[in-house]
């Protein structure tokens, strides 16, 4: 089953991507910067 891709621009904060990650109920985001994704943010890194 395909499921879109859900990111976060580098410049949010990270208050931005933990509402993300519990909005949508998944453990990691993509961190992206000028549409590209540069990095993983998962939800550990948050505690």
């Amino acid at each position: 089953m395909f499921q879109p891709l859900i990111s976060i621009d580098v410049d949010e904060s990270l208050d931005s991507a933990k509402k993300l990650l519990d909005e949508n109920s998944i453990r990691h985001l993509a961190v992206t910067r000028d549409n590209e994704i540069v990095g993983i943010l998962p939800t550990k890194d948050l505690q």
